[in-house]
């Protein structure tokens, strides 16, 4: 089976092709933030972020995307195309594209109650074959949804040799890694006297929490922190959905201990107390933290009791196999 993935660069595209790999297709990855005005510029990240403010090029790069798309898709003849989020898809080269007899098929990583996301669902989700959501709640939608929860790659995830400098850069009490949102703001500021250390994208440099902001960091640099850190704080998205994000996975698969904000779908993905444990208000997240950081041995078998499930049952090469069974079957 051949597929076109469209997806972005990262680490998690990364992922995911090799899954599919892994699943015997032959894949075919187009990234769908390329430079299509200037192609000598194809990979530059500054001049894409500048494209993308300014909407008039937007729309111009946009435009010979679609158009480049619809032309691989009539070369190749995949028999699916597979689009991760995938916002810069037209209805109309979806349109054309099925109509070359090729399914097409979104896994959307993104919490869709929240703008952009929200107005995007609503008007393309039912364009496609198959919507695939990483919340079980896309379910009581209408369209032909499915939940299949993220996952990743074990061999990504090797702990790492960590050197004095690793550890002067990452050690702490709290880790949390991720944007900043006021949400997050909120709670973190309730356990912010606990040795906390922020890492993400820069927002933080602007909020109360400034002074504990370290910086962005690669996959690689956050396995790094978060083997250092004694407690790996997770916040998802609000407003809350069911599904919980990749750094629900992330996390316990590199080895640490997890305390996350409590999502429905939690329950069927790990065991709460064993595996992960999960706070459901700011008062919560402050006891748990106090209560783990006086249990060494306890935080340490459930870190390790999570990344044995993690290993288990929720790879990406798992993820992507259900997600071809579904698309077999139908």
């Amino acid at each position: 089976m051949k597929i076109i993935l469209v997806a972005p660069p990262g680490s998690f595209t990364e992922q995911l092709e090799k899954a599919f790999v892994k699943n015997g297709t032959d894949v075919l990855c187009v990234n769908d933030r390329e430079i299509k005005i200037l192609p000598f510029l194809k990979k530059n990240v500054i001049s894409w972020r500048i494209i993308r403010r300014l909407s008039g090029l937007r729309v111009i790069n946009n435009k010979l995307f679609n158009r480049d798309l619809i032309g691989l898709c009539r070369r190749e003849k995949p028999g699916i195309l597979f689009v991760n989020k995938g916002m810069t898809v037209r209805p109309e080269t979806l349109k054309e594209i099925k109509l070359m007899g090729i399914k097409t098929v979104n896994w959307f990583p993104d919490n869709v109650k929240i703008e952009p996301y929200h107005s995007w669902f609503l008007n393309n989700a039912k364009l496609y074959d198959y919507f695939i959501s990483f919340d079980s709640s896309v379910l009581e939608c209408e369209g032909n949804n499915f939940y299949i929860p993220v996952g990743v790659d074990p061999d990504r995830f090797i702990a790492p040799d960590l050197s004095p400098k690793d550890y002067d850069k990452y050690f702490c009490d709290l880790c949390f890694i991720g944007a900043y949102s006021r949400n997050r703001e909120y709670y973190l500021s309730k356990v912010n006297d606990l040795n906390l250390r922020i890492f993400g994208w820069k927002g933080w440099e602007k909020s109360s929490l400034a002074k504990l902001y370290g910086g962005p960091l690669s996959l690689e640099e956050s396995i790094k922190a978060y083997n250092c850190a004694k407690i790996c704080i997770n916040l998802n998205t609000v407003p809350p959905v069911n599904g919980v994000n990749l750094k629900t996975f992330e996390i316990p698969a590199a080895g640490g201990f997890q305390l996350s904000d409590f999502r429905k779908d939690i329950d069927d993905l790990f065991v709460v107390g064993k595996e992960i444990d999960i706070f459901h208000n700011e008062s919560e997240l402050r006891e748990k933290v106090i209560f783990y950081m006086k249990n060494e041995q306890l935080r340490k078998n459930i870190a390790q009791a999570g990344k044995m499930r993690v290993l288990r049952d929720h790879t990406l090469e798992k993820r992507v196999a259900a997600i071809l069974k579904i698309l077999e079957g139908n």
